[in-house]
């Protein structure tokens, strides 16, 4: 009974997602994010060692980076400006940021879920984590909203800093959670190129 509950909840909402999908990029980021939320959360449940407190630790973890996804797409979601922005070399389209954003998070749970299973996470990581994740939350800000294109570069490059930071910390605690954020440094990196160009081709502060 309680399988069937979970499968008829993800099959709503992919239906929900498909039928949003036009209407709001960061739906689908929403929508996507717990569809595979919940898919994990059956498959931890299934595991008979210590089931519910594993559950717990991925919850957690996922929560987080949800909560703040949310918020930072309803406050920018009116301000998006992407579309008319003169795009440099190799800009991608609109719809895959939100695609983009939600394997990178899920990424960034998985291993911060990963760490606290196996008692590897510190306090130093943990600040660490909320920081970098509040500093990304608020480049978004200062793109889209404020419109401080120059400054969030500079902002970014703070981030990458935390980013890297972080990860190597992560290095030598556990293997596998380093790998799981080397496409999250790839991706900000790739978003710093991003920042300036779209600064030096709209000239925008």
């Amino acid at each position: 009974m309680f399988m069937n509950i979970l499968l008829y909840k993800i099959f709503f909402l992919i239906n929900l997602l498909l039928k949003k999908a036009t209407e709001n990029i960061w739906l689908i980021y929403l929508y996507s994010y717990y569809i595979i939320y919940l898919l994990f959360f059956i498959q931890i449940s299934m595991q008979k060692k210590n089931s519910k407190n594993r559950i717990w630790i991925y919850a957690k973890w996922i929560l987080i980076p949800v909560l703040v996804g949310w918020i930072v797409g309803r406050i920018m979601s009116s301000f998006i400006d992407y579309e008319v922005l003169k795009s440099p070399f190799l800009a991608p389209p609109s719809i895959a940021f939100p695609i983009v954003w939600t394997i990178l998070y899920i990424l960034m749970w998985i291993s911060y879920a990963r760490l606290e299973d196996k008692n590897l996470l510190d306090k130093n990581l943990n600040i660490l984590y909320y920081v970098q994740l509040w500093v990304n939350a608020l480049w978004s800000i200062f793109f889209f909203v404020l419109k401080w294109r120059l400054f969030s570069f500079f902002w970014i490059l703070l981030l990458d800093a935390l980013v890297i930071w972080m990860v190597v910390k992560m290095y030598k605690k556990d293997k596998t959670a380093w790998l799981l954020q080397i496409p999250y440094i790839l991706w900000i990196l790739f978003a710093s190129y991003l920042t300036i160009a779209f600064y030096l081709l709209n000239n925008q502060y």
